[in-house]
């Protein structure tokens, strides 16, 4: 049985070595992100709020773990969100409803100031879990490296500026006022920010790359010696490594959907084989051969906080 198991196995790679076997590369099977748009200080120019919301969202597209749900697609439910997003925004239970209607699995929201003497920009990002409703990451990212005396996460008003500028927290140069009145904070250093590079890093600390265990390769009584898994080639993964053995249940309590992840063992790849990689269990070998077909069973990268 276990033969005929590992030919078949054998001819699915042969075929779909890629699409079939690794669910995070099936875009039918990703998480799908929604990146809502993002709140800025009041002094912060609209045009660089949204060069700095196109590169986020570019980022999270780039990693090809997830289905990114475009604006376009959902005109009606971004407006809305543009047009009340401060009062949405503060309002976990308005937040999953919206998650909900996009149909997304987590929802990215951030915010762009602006501060320090070298028109230095600070983004905060947040990630919430729409089944949850819960904030389970954030993400502060800023060019200044100058020793910036005053970050806007919220705004400043006019007299808060000048006397800012007085202080020698702005340049003169920085700041002006436009034909409305309002005064903004000029040549925004973004390009400075390497932002790809930063979101990426975000998405790998919280994002741990996931995946299934095709079969059992070598088991000594009830316990799994060696396992076969779907991660391979071209995922940044090494000899030696080693990953991470969970079951994942929800609960619910007062209301409330909660994600309980048990770890169940450790595992070590032992060679990396196209797109697969034989792994050597080190801990846990009785509990992953009892549960490892299971729904809610998979691998990941990351140790679990």
């Amino acid at each position: 049985m276990k033969l005929f198991t590992n030919l078949v196995w054998l001819l699915v790679l042969a075929f779909y070595p890629v699409s079939v076997i690794l669910a995070q590369d099936n875009p039918e099977d990703r998480l799908a992100v929604a990146v809502l748009p993002f709140t800025s200080s009041k002094i912060v120019k609209a045009e660089d709020v949204e060069t700095i919301y196109g590169q986020v969202t570019e980022a999270f597209v780039n990693t090809r773990r997830f289905t990114v749900i475009e604006r376009k697609n959902h005109a009606a439910v971004f407006a809305e969100l543009e047009q009340q997003k401060q009062e949405i925004y503060m309002n976990s239970t308005n937040l999953a409803k919206q998650g909900m209607q996009l149909g997304a699995n987590y929802l990215v929201l951030g915010d762009v100031g602006a501060g320090g003497s070298n028109s230095a920009v600070a983004i905060t990002l947040k990630l919430v879990d729409v089944e949850t409703s819960e904030i389970v990451a954030s993400k502060n990212i800023s060019s200044d490296n100058s020793g910036t005396k005053k970050l806007l996460s919220t705004g400043l008003d006019v007299f808060s500026i000048t006397s800012a500028s007085k202080k020698g927290y702005y340049n003169n140069t920085d700041v002006a006022v436009n034909s409305a009145g309002k005064t903004m904070v000029n040549n925004l250093s973004i390009n400075t920010l390497d932002i790809g590079k930063r979101v990426k890093d975000f998405i790998v600390e919280y994002f741990p790359l996931n995946s299934k265990i095709i079969s059992i390769e070598q088991q000594k009584g009830d316990e799994a010696e060696k396992v076969l898994v779907a991660v391979g080639e071209g995922m940044s993964l090494r000899k030696g490594q080693t990953l991470y053995v969970y079951e994942q249940t929800m609960l619910e309590a007062g209301g409330r959907k909660l994600r309980r992840k048990t770890e169940l063992g450790k595992i070590r790849i032992e060679s990396i084989e196209g797109a697969v990689s034989v792994c050597k269990v080190s801990d846990g070998g009785t509990a992953i051969l009892k549960k490892y077909a299971g729904n809610g069973v998979y691998v990941s990268t990351n140790k679990s906080k």
